[in-house]
């Protein structure tokens, strides 16, 4: 787990940059955005490992889930701005689907 956080670090400083070059308004979407990334890069850090399976309630996913949806959507926004598309595929299988949203593949 403490390689998914690794990774989320890098993905989320490479989408800062990226952001960073593309217009005036950044600005302050970055300083949003390295809150944000600031706040979750925290928790995940002080959260035991052994509390990753931590579940406030059984239809939500577990934090380490949460944790490895952020690093996906990160990877999956960044990979598009490059103009591929990758995902860690480390949160998809693994965290539950809302009600009636589609069968992932």
């Amino acid at each position: 787990m403490k390689r998914v956080v690794s990774s989320l670090s890098f993905v989320m400083f490479a989408a800062a940059t990226a952001l960073r070059a593309q217009n005036p308004m950044t600005a302050e979407v970055t300083a949003v955005y390295k809150g944000v990334s600031a706040n979750i890069l925290k928790a995940a850090e002080k959260m035991p490992e052994a509390d990753y399976a931590f579940k406030p309630a059984p239809e939500v996913r577990t934090f380490g889930q949460l944790i490895a949806h952020v690093a996906d959507a990160q990877m999956a926004m960044c990979s598009m701005t490059k103009g591929e598309m990758k995902r860690c595929g480390t949160s998809s299988a693994a965290a539950p689907r809302r009600h009636g949203a589609p069968p992932r593949t």
